[in-house]
């Protein structure tokens, strides 16, 4: 394991307290933050790890807090009802979503290359991320410190699906109903970014209204980066009514 040094140290506080969370194991969360572009450039002498296997854990753990929670918050629904509000809440729209308002990609490991594609701002790079910091908490502090971790960083997740047909509204359709009303104009969304293969490529769309960018979303699809930057704008402005 390497050290952290002090300017690593530094960077890594100022993230604990982003996120509400001090580590008594610090190097968990260095670990969380390593992407494997970052380990496989450093020297054969040094053995680096990444954060693959803490995603892989994180999202086990984040799978059983939200069940639970689900389960005792909706004592009368099915469990297609809960699978659905479940789906929602640890899909990757909304991992990327809380991450990005975490700030996690500006405290990622990258490698140069990595660095260069925007891998800051990659879907995949920030999903993984923080499902890799839920894994790195449970580790530190056991199973509640990681309950409180993930119910505070989804907490607005948690408020819609309280409303439970929040998951299923169509953000666009209420975003532009409100700004005709509000400013007599409908919102044009802007690709900012697609990465990735063909069959997987990962979008970036902000929404604008009168020129300003007033969300930005992430998804897997044009569609779905659409509707969270909408949805985006909305939460930010939720005295359009």
């Amino acid at each position: 394991m390497l050290r952290i040094d002090r300017h690593r140290q530094n960077k890594l506080r100022f993230f604990e307290k982003a996120i509400k969370y001090r580590f008594r194991n610090r190097h968990l969360l260095d670990l969380a933050l390593t992407h494997k572009s970052y380990a496989f450039e450093q020297p054969s002498k040094h053995k680096v790890e990444w954060n693959e296997r803490l995603e892989f854990f994180g999202d086990s753990v984040l799978g059983i807090v939200v069940s639970e929670y689900l389960y005792k918050k909706f004592k009368t629904a099915q469990e297609g009802e809960l699978s659905k509000l479940k789906a929602h809440l640890v899909c990757t729209d909304t991992l990327v979503k809380n991450a990005a308002i975490l700030k996690v990609g500006d405290f990622l490991l990258l490698g140069r290359g990595e660095e260069r594609g925007a891998g800051r701002s990659q879907v995949s790079n920030l999903s993984g991320a923080l499902e890799a910091i839920i894994g790195a908490v449970y580790l530190d502090r056991g199973i509640k410190a990681a309950e409180r971790f993930i119910l505070n960083a989804l907490k607005s997740d948690l408020f819609d699906v309280s409303k439970k047909d929040r998951p299923n509204r169509d953000f666009k359709s209420l975003l532009q109903e409100r700004c005709l009303k509000k400013f007599g104009q409908i919102p044009r969304y802007e690709i900012i970014s697609q990465e990735g293969p063909e069959h997987k490529k990962e979008f970036v769309v902000d929404v604008k209204i009168c020129n300003h960018v007033y969300g930005r979303g992430w998804g897997l699809n044009k569609k779905n980066a659409q509707q969270m930057a909408a949805r985006e704008a909305l939460d930010k402005n939720n005295n359009w009514e």
